[in-house]
């Protein structure tokens, strides 16, 4: 049920975009709390949906991502490989723009 969800949500952000913000379910800091939680799953896949989901919303509200997270230092990245995966990716996102 969970990949359903996160695979909903990314559908959601990647063909309608400009739903972010209409209503308070969907507002851009509610979607990151989201997309975090899916990181933090047990399951396998759910994890890498979330973070495709994570790395698509940083795409369209960098700030409020940057500002979901958890703060980006060695501890954090030991302590989870999937946060390290996710610091890498917005940081080579943010050197390319």
């Amino acid at each position: 049920m969970a990949l359903v969800r996160v695979d909903l949500a990314f559908y959601l952000i990647d063909e309608a975009p400009d739903v972010i913000g209409t209503m308070p379910v969907t507002k851009a800091n509610k979607l990151a709390e989201f997309g975090l939680s899916a990181v933090k799953e047990a399951s396998a896949p759910v994890r890498k949906a979330g973070e495709r989901f994570m790395i698509r919303l940083f795409e369209l509200h960098p700030k409020v991502v940057r500002k979901a997270m958890p703060p980006d230092n060695p501890q954090t990245r030991k302590a989870n490989l999937n946060y390290k995966h996710l610091y890498d990716e917005f940081i080579k996102m943010e050197n390319e723009q």
